[in-house]
């Protein structure tokens, strides 16, 4: 997909990068976040003083094969080059963020003024098991470690919104000149251009009205969306969604004891309002299972408090039609009817040819 607009958000990245040193690019999946921090080393930075490292072509094809997974976006020695790829050869799946860092930083002849850029860092090799507790902690080491001896080294990751619990990671990375780049949904009139330029480019059967009201304005929705037919979307991508829902508060509900009525209910009060932790312990444990689950991100609000949004409008629309039925599950819903919802919340009523049959 094309990128459009961004442009506070690589302002803000360009002075965070200065006063910082490692930044660390959050949001809802689908945003753009990946192709925001491309952009900004690319055409900012102009690749020169720059590596890019994506971390799930590093997991998928074996670090011996992913020499690619780590280039320089500007023109090294082949000394250098010839040692960045003994390093790739040579690392096992056990290296982490500290040890790949390092070494790269040592291989390019500790160049000052070096930007690392590591995409979706907690699919690093040997990062698994719940709530990525090692890639935690190695990101909070490497934090340690730059803030003491970076030597001009800056290093920006994106991660899951869901990554440790946002909040959790915040944290523990406290004091460790970390800084954190919430991105959200583009803004509806770039989407729209970005769509029109999209379907006139590759096709796109769901309507914009029809994307927006479900995923909201999501750039990375569009090569998984556009192939589907509204039939489609509600008969496989709504129930795929439910599903989603229905574990991330199943997990809530075993964490909290709270009934399934009572879940729903409180889910949907946490995605409406803000929250604030201290006088509400409860509505804020449900909002960071919420964001463990990849249902919400959390932005916080000076003076109100936490607001936990939804990753997408539908998980919205899902809630309240639950609500308002008194179901006792999500897969107890009309995918139909949630897609209604959905487009009715987004003031777009369906048309006669958006309106799916049953």
């Amino acid at each position: 997909t094309a990128f459009y607009d961004r442009v506070a958000e690589l302002d803000r990245l360009a002075r965070l990068l200065e006063a910082y040193r490692l930044v660390i690019v959050y949001g809802p999946r689908g945003v753009g976040k990946s192709e925001l921090t491309r952009y900004y080393v690319r055409r900012r930075l102009g690749g020169r003083r720059c590596v890019a490292v994506d971390a799930r072509l590093l997991r998928a094809r074996g670090l011996g094969e992913s020499l690619e997974a780590a280039m320089p976006l500007g023109p090294v020695s082949e000394e250098a080059a010839r040692a960045l790829r003994r390093l790739l050869e040579g690392l096992d799946r056990r290296v982490g963020v500290v040890g790949l860092v390092v070494e790269l930083w040592r291989l390019l002849a500790r160049r000052e003024g070096l930007v690392v850029f590591i995409d979706e860092f907690h699919e690093l090799p040997g990062y698994t098991g719940p709530g990525y507790a090692a890639a935690l902690e190695d990101l909070r080491s490497l934090a340690g470690l730059l803030s003491k001896e970076s030597g001009g080294v800056r290093v920006v990751v994106t991660v899951s919104e869901g990554f440790a619990a946002t909040r959790r990671a915040m944290a523990a990375l406290e004091g460790y000149s970390t800084a954190w780049l919430l991105v959200e949904h583009l803004d509806p009139a770039h989407f729209r251009l970005l769509y029109q330029e999209y379907s006139g480019r590759e096709g796109c059967q769901p309507s914009l009205a029809e994307i927006m009201a479900l995923v909201g304005c999501t750039p990375g929705s569009l090569p998984d969306l556009c192939p589907l037919t509204s039939e489609e979307m509600v008969g496989e991508r709504v129930p795929a969604w439910l599903g989603i829902l229905e574990g991330a508060l199943s997990a809530a509900r075993s964490r909290l004891g709270l009934e399934p009525r009572s879940v729903i209910e409180k889910a949907l009060e946490v995605l409406r309002r803000p929250v604030k932790p201290l006088r509400e312990p409860e509505m804020f444990e449900l909002g960071e299972a919420l964001v463990e689950h990849n249902i919400a991100y959390p932005k916080t609000l000076p003076g109100a408090g936490i607001r936990y949004l939804p990753q997408y409008p539908v998980y919205l629309a899902a809630l309240h039609v639950a609500a308002e039925s008194g179901a006792e599950s999500l897969l107890d819903l009309d995918p139909h009817e949630v897609y209604r919802r959905a487009l009715q919340s987004a003031g777009q009523a369906p048309s006669a040819s958006e309106a799916p049959r049953r």
